[in-house]
């Protein structure tokens, strides 16, 4: 097996390249990246260019990838992959939306959407698992949300040493595969991982949270992730899942251990310290936040909030009352709460 990925979340992505490490700043990126044929590369494109190298001395059988310029995204959301994984194929077929404002790029919208799931060899069983429950729950989400994917193509990479059970970057997802498990837990969370993380290419990478503690925002990317297999399977079911799961946790916040780690400490100004800020409190808390206001605004209000907020701040950053705003505004169109 060879691997080479980038592991940018939190604050690492300053140490691949110059940059204003900050998720409020944007830029749009162009990856140029070395490698032997035999192997492949990940980034921003389907369809890299590609130039050999032969014609320099000491570079025969090298090839450079050069991708084309992304949208505008945070830095931590820049993703590179080479290795000599391989791949069961599967297209991913973009969902049917009508009476939508389409925030994509035109060339995203003009094809099929593809999407690979890379592994190795041995978890390749695993990675058609993926692509499967992938494409599904993409396809949720877009309907769902009123909003078609932005980008033209998803790569997933079962990645068998990670330091998170998984990464939302943009274009190039990955996610921990565990080579000496197999089972049905297993299955469940990879699952869940994966719902997870598509759901952050709308609530993260295509709005990203402008600073502070954005518990709802984060929230909504839990929720969906746990939402998720109610609209494929049982409502019931799951609702009861999140109720037991997550509501004695969420509630909780009587001793100082409960309470979020930046109350505790303060706020942080680290490199080394950033990563303490997340931590499940405010996953847990932000996800029963947003089930309660599905069921006090009703779930089609609360959708219209969503695709609003989503289209208002698209490729930008927005803060929490940004979200709290839409909301709003659509329940009162919709007669949900009384002005005041």
């Amino acid at each position: 097996m060879v691997l080479s990925c980038d592991p940018f979340p939190t604050t690492h992505a300053r140490r691949a390249f110059p940059c204003f490490d900050e998720p409020a700043l944007k830029a749009t990126f162009e990856v140029h990246l070395a490698r032997e044929t035999w192997m492949t590369s990940l980034s921003k494109h389907a369809s890299p260019r590609r130039d050999l190298c032969e014609c320099q001395e000491g570079q025969e059988g090298w090839v450079w990838d050069r991708f084309e310029r992304s949208v505008p995204m945070s830095t931590y959301l820049v993703a590179f992959v080479v290795s000599d994984f391989s791949y069961p194929l599967h297209q991913w077929q973009r969902h049917s939306l009508s009476n939508t404002i389409r925030i994509t790029r035109a060339h995203a919208l003009s094809n099929p959407f593809l999407s690979t799931v890379w592994a190795q060899p041995s978890a390749i069983r695993h990675a058609e698992y993926v692509s499967e429950v992938g494409s599904k729950i993409l396809a949720f989400y877009e309907s769902y949300f009123n909003v078609s994917y932005p980008l033209p193509k998803m790569d997933m990479v079962a990645v068998p040493d990670i330091a998170v059970r998984g990464m939302e970057n943009w274009e190039t997802g990955q996610f921990l595969y565990d080579p000496d498990v197999d089972s049905a837990n297993h299955k469940d969370t990879l699952l869940e991982v994966v719902a997870h993380e598509l759901a952050h290419q709308w609530f993260g990478n295509l709005v990203t949270p402008a600073g502070g503690r954005p518990v709802a925002q984060r929230g909504i990317r839990d929720f969906r992730g746990l939402h998720r297999e109610a609209h494929m399977q049982s409502h019931l079911e799951e609702n009861g899942k999140i109720h037991h799961r997550e509501t004695p946790q969420s509630l909780r916040d009587r001793q100082p251990r409960d309470l979020p780690s930046d109350q505790r400490r303060g706020w942080r100004s680290h490199p080394a310290e950033i990563s303490e800020i997340f931590d499940r409190i405010e996953y847990n808390k932000g996800a029963s936040i947003v089930r309660m206001m599905t069921y006090f605004l009703g779930e089609s209000t609360f959708r219209r909030g969503l695709n609003s907020y989503l289209n208002t701040f698209a490729y930008t950053n927005a803060e929490q009352d940004d979200l709290w705003e839409h909301l709003t505004a659509a329940a009162h169109r919709d007669r949900k709460l009384p002005r005041a």
